[in-house]
């Protein structure tokens, strides 16, 4: 159901009045010379948008240009506020539904006992409606399937979640030359004077298949990883580039991870900026399993069978949700063969993998990656394990 659709419901059907009782006594609207409304007012709405029609009331009370009162929906009353003059008015009601804050506004003519206008969903739609004064007989509550939208998620209720992060490295392990903690946080840091090439934290701690994963992460330059389901000890598909190897050495297999990635990129170009939030199969030959934007399904690293299931929103429009230079509330949802990753509440992408077999749906371990020139900070990681 789109939610334009659940609005014009929402909006109609039948209204909530107090205690499933009768609406207001019916008083005459009309304005008097010092510009008042006197009493209060009903008025049955029809509201009409592309999904269709439907009915609501409105009770309204003003006192000079200033109107206030209810709107009476089929689950709950919300207030509303508006204005009004000879011919015009104006109302707005805020709504909340579906994990979404709307402003829903009526503009409308008043002629006689009717008003005519535009209904204003914000960036859900708008439509038509036309308000008669008079409202008859009794709108009971309804005690159907209708029930309230869920409240929005709270990032920091960790509930059920265990810390994986003291503010030590105590469970952690990668090479001290780019790894540190410090004030509170995890540190990755690369730079042409100390070249990490691709460099891993992993937490050895844990294992998980099915988890839900949150952290607050930031980034200066660069690019980093949120590993998770993976694996240490597997050789490396990609030569060390010779200014690593004059720094460290060769790659060595017990710090690289293999398995699931959730980016996240500086803004260095359009392009690295738009893999944030993006299923990466991190030194896997499939690479990229689904971009920013895109809803994938897959059965191991076939390429014949991927296919692109929907369409979230462009990737350059997504990634506006990614706070440059601040901290960014990361969000890795993993059951079965589902991955989901979210960026500051914004879902970015999802992985489907329907095969069993796939290295996706082994159980691994979390780490971090840092790639390139960047410094890469994390705190207050977080998982629910549900295995």
């Amino acid at each position: 159901m789109t939610l334009i659709r659940y609005i014009s419901g929402f909006i109609g059907a039948a209204a909530v009045v107090a205690a499933g009782g009768a609406a207001s006594a019916e008083a005459p609207l009309h304005r008097t010379s010092t510009g008042n409304m006197s009493g209060a007012t009903c008025w049955e709405v029809i509201t009409k948008t592309e999904m269709g029609n439907s009915t609501s009331r409105l009770l309204m009370t003003a006192q000079g240009e200033q109107i206030t009162g209810s709107w009476l929906t089929p689950i709950s009353t919300t207030s509303l506020k508006g204005t009004i003059t000879a011919d015009a008015i104006k109302l707005n009601m805020p709504l909340s539904t579906m994990g979404q804050d709307v402003d829903v506004t009526y503009v409308g003519t008043i002629r006689g006992d009717s008003i005519s206008g535009r209904a204003d969903l914000g960036n859900l739609g708008e439509g038509t409606f036309v308000a008669t004064k008079g409202c008859k007989g009794e709108w009971k509550q309804m005690s159907t399937s209708w029930s309230s939208s869920p409240k929005k998620l709270d990032f920091n209720d960790h509930e059920g979640f265990v810390s994986i992060f003291d503010g030590t490295l105590n469970g952690w392990d990668g090479n001290p030359k780019f790894w540190r903690a410090e004030n509170g946080m995890i540190i990755g840091e690369s730079s042409s004077a100390n070249p990490s090439g691709n460099a891993y934290l992993t937490y050895r701690n844990m294992t998980a298949h099915d988890f839900d994963l949150r952290m607050e992460i930031k980034l200066q330059n660069g690019g980093t990883g949120i590993q998770y389901r993976s694996r240490t000890g597997i050789p490396w598909r990609i030569p060390t580039p010779p200014d690593v190897v004059a720094n460290v050495g060769q790659y060595d297999p017990k710090w690289m991870l293999t398995g699931p990635q959730a980016d996240l990129w500086a803004p260095i170009n359009t392009m690295t900026f738009a893999f944030s939030g993006q299923v990466y199969g991190e030194n896997m030959p499939i690479g990229i399993e689904a971009f920013t934007g895109q809803v994938v399904r897959q059965f191991g690293e076939d390429p014949e069978k991927k296919k692109l299931v929907a369409t979230i929103s462009p990737a350059h429009m997504l990634v506006g949700s990614v706070k440059i230079n601040g901290w960014n509330q990361y969000e890795i949802i993993a059951r079965g063969g589902v991955f989901i990753h979210i960026i500051n509440g914004q879902l970015m992408a999802v992985l489907i993998d329907d095969d069993p077999k796939s290295v996706n749906h082994i159980r691994g371990m979390f780490g971090l990656e840092i790639e390139g020139d960047t410094k890469v900070m994390a705190r207050n990681i977080f998982v629910r394990k549900l295995d």
